[in-house]
């Protein structure tokens, strides 16, 4: 795909009409028409169906000069005939735990990959989970790039996080990061009725404006089991209501310690 070379599509998603596209040959050549210029050229993998894993260790798109994203390749200057070879980028494996300073996993944080670049800090698109799991492990599989990691969970107090910059050559299997963990809190969202609530996306609300808690919450299991983490806070629970779905909500709970609790979430 070729797009115009301007100010206006120089973030990771092209903005204007593209220029040209077309389908490589069996060889892996491909040929395009367009007027003299300056342009991004890239290739995809699968365009309809971006975060897709081929299982043959590349990229589903790069650009021109080797970028991620149409943000990060180079332009093409085109005065007649041109050739632009395009490398598909490998994939690696971002690998690790999140966990307390007491050495216990943080579940249900959250991690992701980003890149800076003109000044901007753009997010990477990943193949993964975008959260850590019971444990506190994580696994994703990007392009190889230098490239930032973010880890943010609910602190003791607020939000806390970590970042670590990586140049991602090979596989990385070896990631520790270390932050104040809060309160694990596990459990079974249920209804009035007593019954699991599962696959339910919820939330934390606290009346405390002292206490920030935006990344508190998650989704429950299919038997409507969840581990998140979150500050010390008198709470309540909450679901993410969808159109012609009730909102429900649970009486307050006080966090301040590890602990185990059935929230019965209810109509109000």
């Amino acid at each position: 795909m070729v797009y115009p070379s301007n100010n206006f599509n120089h973030g990771p998603t092209p903005m204007p009409p593209e220029s040209a596209q077309a389908t490589t040959d069996e060889r892996g050549s491909y040929q395009v028409a367009v007027p003299p210029g300056a342009y991004r050229i890239g290739a995809f993998r699968d365009y309809g169906n971006p975060v897709i894993d081929f299982g043959d260790g590349f990229s589903w798109v790069t650009w021109y000069g080797d970028g991620y994203a149409i943000g990060f390749g180079k332009d093409l200057v085109v005065s007649g005939n041109a050739v632009a070879d395009i490398a598909i980028l490998r994939v690696f494996r971002v690998v690790g735990r999140v966990v307390g300073h007491d050495g216990i996993g943080v579940p249900n944080a959250q991690v992701r990959l980003s890149r800076f670049y003109g000044g901007i800090d753009f997010p990477l698109v990943p193949i993964g989970s975008s959260s850590t799991d019971r444990t506190g492990a994580f696994s994703l599989s990007i392009a190889a790039m230098p490239m930032v990691l973010h880890v943010q969970a609910s602190g003791r107090s607020s939000e806390t996080w970590m970042t670590i910059d990586l140049d991602l050559r090979a596989d990385r299997a070896d990631l520790v990061l270390t932050i104040d963990r809060g309160n694990i809190v596990s459990g079974t969202l249920r209804d009035a009725a007593g019954r699991p609530l599962p696959n339910t996306n919820f939330g934390i609300w606290s009346g405390d404006k002292a206490v920030l808690c935006a990344s508190c919450g998650g989704r429950s299991d299919n038997a409507g089991r969840f581990t998140i983490t979150m500050p010390n806070a008198t709470v309540r629970f909450r679901n993410w209501a969808q159109p012609n779905e009730p909102e429900l909500t649970s009486k307050d709970y006080v966090i301040a310690g590890d602990l185990t609790l059935d929230p019965v979430l209810q109509s109000r």
